[in-house]
């Protein structure tokens, strides 16, 4: 089954997230499951609940309330996808990431390019509800750092082209017109 509503990430990025989620999944700020209705082991956490029509395991919790309510080691992969910017404390949501990651595991964050001209427009003071913490992309690679993961793959998105011919050309492209930003972060041991 798909999610009923909400927008769901060009084909190029669905595919670039793909390839990272593996074993037993968490998708941190799921609202309706639109990145992971197709993994066979997700687990969901949001504030809202999603669609009833899912049969996917759900917990609702508000994500600025730590510890979050896992196990430690417990997951293979988490999808971070454009959470971190609405929540108080983005690092120590990561430093809980890094607790229920089990080792070598998997943290993708996906987040706005706050370096964008899509995200100086429409990013104003009116939305201030919703992103609440705008990071730029050096920032989050250097939480990550000092909470012990390492980045193995950064990748920019741009909006809901899926065209291969402009994919390879808009790597070209200056980082102000690229809207999204994704690292992935590999738990290291220790």
């Amino acid at each position: 089954m798909m999610p009923e509503k909400g927008h769901f990430y060009p084909l190029h990025v669905m595919c670039f997230i793909k390839k990272y989620l593996k074993g037993k999944c968490l998708d941190l700020g799921c609202g309706d499951f639109r990145n992971t209705f197709w993994v066979k082991k997700v687990v969901g956490i949001d504030i809202k609940k999603p669609s009833p029509t899912l049969p996917i395991p759900f917990v609702r919790y508000d994500l600025n309330k730590l510890p979050l309510p896992f196990k430690d080691n417990q997951f293979d992969t988490i999808l971070a996808s454009h959470v971190l910017e609405h929540l108080e404390s983005p690092y120590l949501v990561l430093k809980e990431c890094k607790r229920i990651l089990r080792s070598n595991g998997i943290l993708i964050i996906g987040m706005p390019n706050i370096h964008s001209i899509f995200t100086k427009l429409f990013q104003t003071a009116d939305k201030k509800p919703y992103h609440i913490n705008l990071l730029c992309e050096e920032t989050v690679e250097n939480m990550v750092i000092a909470l012990g993961f390492k980045v193995i793959k950064k990748y920019y998105n741009w909006f809901k082209i899926n065209n291969k011919l402009f994919g390879y050309f808009f790597q070209f492209l200056p980082k102000s017109l690229k809207p999204d930003f994704w690292l992935v972060c590999r738990k290291e041991k220790g």
